[in-house]
């Protein structure tokens, strides 16, 4: 399973009559990176023409005004039989933080989500997302939200501590079930938060003495 580039998947394949392979993606994080030349530097830092070159089926991308995107459709293209997943939080604050870095000087997280969904979903058939409530960044690994104690009496006065891998759920999805029918090649259609601020899980607040 890769966890960011949609390369991953297609170097992982190795295709053998006597053991076929099953191989699938998600993504956890990283599709709001729709900034045109800004990702110019980065390529040329990271030798990613270089690498390309050394990529059956990536060799002939062209790199001016290559997107992480058109990593995507080059993938899904290559490999039709492969749906390629991705996840993000609607208002990501770490996205945003890292496109300030590269030079926006205003990010758009939600815009540049739609944008660059929109322009991957116009080329190939195979790509699918989860688009959650939140400004967090990514779900899966061991990263938690805190929901504050109504009282004294509500845990303790302590704020209850939620994986959101399992309590995670967006418009009465959850995404431990999406996931899973995801990476176990189930399909899954994609999902998009409504109200994108108001957290929502599948988790019921335990009862404390009125």
């Amino acid at each position: 399973m890769g966890r960011r580039l949609p390369r991953q998947p297609h170097r992982c394949i190795k295709p053998s009559p006597d053991s076929p392979a099953s191989v699938t993606h998600f993504a956890d994080g990283g599709g709001a990176y729709r900034v045109g030349e800004k990702l110019a530097p980065l390529f040329k830092s990271w030798g990613t023409a270089n690498l390309l070159k050394r990529i059956e089926g990536f060799e002939d991308l062209n790199m001016d005004g290559l997107s992480l995107e058109d990593l995507y459709i080059r993938a899904g293209e290559l490999h039709p039989e492969i749906v390629f997943h991705q996840y993000n939080e609607r208002h990501d604050g770490v996205q945003a933080l890292f496109l300030r870095l590269i030079g926006v000087d205003a990010p758009d997280v939600p815009a540049n989500l739609d944008d660059a969904h929109a322009y991957i979903r116009a080329k190939i058939p195979n790509f699918r997302t989860y688009t959650s409530w939140g400004h967090d960044e990514a779900v899966i690994g061991g990263y938690y939200d805190a929901v504050l104690a109504k009282n004294a009496l509500d845990n303790r006065g302590r704020p209850h501590v939620l994986d959101r891998f399992y309590t995670r759920q967006t418009n009465g999805v959850r995404f431990l079930d999406w996931f899973t029918a995801a990476v176990t090649g189930k399909p899954v259609e994609d999902v998009a938060c409504v109200d994108c601020k108001t957290p929502e899980y599948h988790w019921t607040r335990p009862k404390f003495p009125q």
